[in-house]
């Protein structure tokens, strides 16, 4: 079952005391807007998903290939090109693995570039200067990423650019499901973090929003499927994708 992430998702903000932008500013406003506000905890949210799967990209494929030749020929590995068998990240040398993701980094930092103007773009004309930025990311497809990989592509864009108007991250995943040794069944991933100890998104809000996320989605799917808060690496690098 495809899951409509942004229509079902809208949903459970409004469930949350929060207001869909959109709902204030119009479908055509002026500026680029965010999706959310959440005036009872000032938090301003944008919603992006990943819905572009790049796993069977020619283009990305073509890429990739090239870096593993150049380091056949440099004889750094000695496998064959990545379009002749699936490769992880423990088969190759560090430098390559970097090089390789960073092929992948660079659409999720257009991604969080854009979400950080359109919640500073809101901040500006909501006159809500003070707000905490929250960006809301989701993997809707990508399966050629783990969640640990976004996870690691995220820290990595943050730590390159300030993107000052993004406070904290909420990252999870839908489609596709996700996996972990320790649990028999598939899975959804769920984690948060904030960018500084001294502006963070309330507890209270996120907490609301993951009750009534996973519970809405019992009821579209008709189960009961797990959800996992992650919250260190080691636990995270377990999980995969489906």
């Amino acid at each position: 079952m495809k899951i409509m992430v942004e229509n079902e998702f809208d949903k459970c903000v409004v469930e949350s005391r929060g207001i869909l932008i959109s709902d204030l500013v119009g479908k055509n406003p002026a500026f680029n807007n965010a999706d959310y506000l959440f005036d009872d905890f000032q938090v301003i949210a944008e919603l992006k998903c990943l819905e572009k799967d790049r796993k069977n990209s020619t283009s990305m494929i073509q890429q990739v290939s090239k870096i593993i030749g150049t380091a056949r020929k440099a004889g750094k590995i000695n496998f064959l090109p990545i379009e002749k068998r699936e490769i992880s990240s423990s088969d190759l040398p560090f430098e390559i693995h970097c090089e390789i993701m960073e092929l992948y980094r660079k659409p999720i930092q257009a991604v969080v570039k854009q979400a950080n103007k359109q919640i500073k773009q809101t901040k500006i004309h909501l006159k809500r200067p003070d707000y905490i930025g929250l960006l809301i990311l989701v993997n809707d497809g990508h399966s050629a990423l783990s969640p640990s990989s976004i996870w690691d592509i995220l820290g990595v864009t943050f730590s390159r650019n300030r993107y000052s108007s993004i406070d904290s991250v909420l990252f999870f995943t839908v489609n596709p499901m996700s996996s972990h040794p320790e649990i028999e069944r598939d899975l959804w991933v769920w984690c948060t973090t904030d960018r500084s100890e001294s502006i963070k998104c309330p507890k209270t809000l996120l907490r609301n929003l993951e009750v009534k996320w996973f519970k809405h989605l019992e009821n579209l799917t008709n189960q009961k499927i797990p959800a996992i808060e992650v919250k260190n690496v080691e636990y995270m690098n377990k999980v995969k994708n489906v």
